[in-house]
């Protein structure tokens, strides 16, 4: 019972993590005015308006909800007997800045 609830805390704290990357990187674009990748204007990005193939949806769900799935499996590795407070915390940490590097790049370099 322990490590499904320290799974589900870890994934609760990735979503979190991954909305608040989010929030933050939709605000970038008005701080930064830096695009490294060029766009073809003739192109549409967008997913409603446009019809793309199954695996760009399938991409774009493992993007947003894949760093939350890893999460979740480092929360139920870390339910092992013999892993610290501590040791949480800093995997937990770690997670974290690597999930809003992951999103925080995404929008700067698009």
């Amino acid at each position: 019972m322990k490590r499904i609830g320290l799974s589900v805390g870890f994934l609760i704290a990735g979503l979190l993590t991954s909305w608040a990357a989010t929030v933050a990187g939709s605000h970038l674009p008005f701080w930064f005015h830096v695009k490294l990748l060029r766009h073809d204007s003739s192109a549409c990005y967008e997913i409603g308006p446009c019809s793309v193939s199954w695996w760009v949806t399938a991409a774009l769900v493992a993007y947003l909800l894949g760093p939350s799935f890893i999460f979740m499996v480092t929360g139920w590795l870390s339910a092992k007997p013999g892993v610290t407070t501590s040791k949480k915390l800093s995997r937990l940490l770690l997670l974290a800045v690597f999930t809003f590097v992951l999103y925080l790049l995404g929008y700067v370099i698009s």
